[in-house]
């Protein structure tokens, strides 16, 4: 019973150690909501090769926006 248990540990901390997959956000024209959150997802997944994809026309920033770590710290102005 215990080699089932250490056995079904290890496939469990192996299924947590996957990689990450690149996300594409694809960003209505306008919607700064939407690209705010999409900024947000990407960061969180950590894969630089995220890509947002913004529709034609104007996004308006208005406000500082800023990130806040998973521990409550700021993590930086983006000018959202």
């Amino acid at each position: 019973m215990m080699l089932k248990t250490r056995l079904l540990g290890m496939l469990l901390g192996l299924g947590l150690a996957l990689p990450v997959r690149a996300a594409v956000f694809d960003i209505a024209d306008g919607n700064v909501t939407a690209l705010i959150a999409a900024m947000e997802q990407a960061r969180a997944n950590a894969d630089l090769s995220n890509t947002i994809n913004l529709g034609g026309g104007t996004y308006l920033l208005s406000a500082v926006y800023e990130f806040v770590n998973e521990g409550g710290t700021p993590y930086g102005s983006v000018g959202l």
